[in-house]
Parts: structure tokens; C-alpha cells; sequence
């Protein structure tokens, strides 16, 4: 088993338990999921999934970094729009924009 195996099998538990332990905790705490987890989970399940796709060679590196710089890019870009204590469901509430933390 080489770095390779090891990173995709990695990967690939982060793909599956990440948001399982996610959605577990929201649960025992009583709380429904709000924007800021729901943009978690997405970014939880993509990484990997680009990650296993490019090491398996099924995508290129040029693909790859383009996915991972377009991620990076919805990640950050509800960064400045965020209010904690405020709702921010009204007018031009995009992909990072909520009260609700992770």
C-alpha cells in the first residue's frame, strides 16, 4: 500500500463520516441546519472527492487546481457577508450568508 492508497482511503472516510458526524450532532443538539452548515458539508464532500478523482487520474491536475481554486473562491466569498447575531436571509442572501454557525 503506497502514500497514494492511503490518501484516497483517507479521503474517502473524510467524504463519508465528515458530514455523518455533522448531521449526528445536529441532531443531539437539537438544531436545524443552517447556511454556514450546509456550505461546511458541501466544501466537506467536494475536497475529497477532488482529491480521489486526481489521484486516481481521473481528472487532470490542471482540472484539479481549477476545482480546488473555484472551491476556495465559494468558500471566501460569503467570508465578508457574515453577521453572527444577525439573520441575513433578506436581500442578496447568498451561499455564506446566515446567522447560524457550523
Amino acid at each position: 500500500m503506497d502514500v497514494k492508497d492511503v490518501l484516497t482511503y483517507g479521503a474517502g472516510l473524510v467524504f463519508v463520516l465528515g458530514p455523518l458526524l455533522v448531521i449526528v450532532e445536529r441532531l443531539k443538539s437539537n438544531r436545524s441546519p443552517g447556511a454556514r452548515t450546509i456550505q461546511f458539508l458541501c466544501v466537506m464532500m467536494t475536497l475529497p472527492a477532488i482529491l480521489i478523482l486526481s489521484l486516481t487520474g481521473v481528472i487532470s491536475g490542471e482540472t484539479a487546481g481549477t476545482l480546488l481554486g473555484a472551491l476556495i473562491g465559494y468558500i471566501l466569498s460569503g467570508v465578508g457577508d457574515y453577521r453572527p447575531g444577525q439573520s441575513n436571509t433578506g436581500a442578496g442572501g447568498g451561499p455564506g450568508n446566515s446567522a447560524e454557525g457550523i
